[in-house]
């Protein structure tokens, strides 16, 4: 589904043995990569209000899911203002400042990110919450090192989430992995 090609992952990039069955492919072959609307229309605090579309910021991303609490509102008008960040259900919401890494599943239809975070949106939506669990392990600190600007305040870009390198396995392989993971993270719940 990607028009442009990423680079082939070398054999110095993968950092583990996977099963012969698995593949290393980039998440941004798995995915696109969003934005959010950072130019003039940028719905900053002054236009958030008490109920209306939702507008997602590190706050508001759960340990899973987005925190519906905590989430910031912005009228339909200001919505209709932006050109980018349109939040679907399913999409993954990745932290590119401040918390970097933090992630959650969309569990709203309609909202938008705040420049802070990226979308995520799987080509296959059965992937989605294999590559919330591999994005949340240990793995992603090993991504946001080795892709972070390493400024003062390090961030990532769409671009570089796009690069990540993923242990594939086959699709049932992927389920069997998230149901032993929920079951062990409801365990500890």
């Amino acid at each position: 589904k990607r028009t442009k090609k990423l680079p082939e992952i070398t054999d110095d990039e993968k950092p583990f043995k996977i099963p012969d069955s698995w593949e290393w492919v980039r998440l941004g072959d798995l995915s696109t990569v969003l934005n959010g609307d950072r130019g003039k229309n940028y719905p900053g605090k002054r236009y958030w209000i008490n109920d209306g579309v939702p507008f997602v910021n590190a706050g508001a991303l759960g340990s899973k899911l987005i925190n519906k609490a905590a989430l910031n509102y912005i009228s339909d008008e200001r919505f209709k203002l932006l050109r980018a960040g349109f939040i679907k259900q399913n999409d993954l919401l990745y932290c590119l400042r401040g918390s970097l890494g933090k992630i959650a599943i969309s569990n709203i239809n309609k909202g938008a990110i705040a420049s802070s975070l990226a979308i995520i949106r799987c080509f296959d939506k059965n992937m989605v919450t294999y590559l919330f669990w591999l994005l949340k392990s240990p793995i992603s600190k090993q991504y946001i090192k080795k892709y972070e600007n390493g400024t003062a305040q390090p961030n990532l870009s769409a671009k570089s989430i796009e690069k990540f390198e993923v242990p594939l396995p086959p699709l049932a392989e992927q389920k069997r992995i998230v149901a032993k993971i929920d079951q062990l993270m409801a365990t500890i719940h």
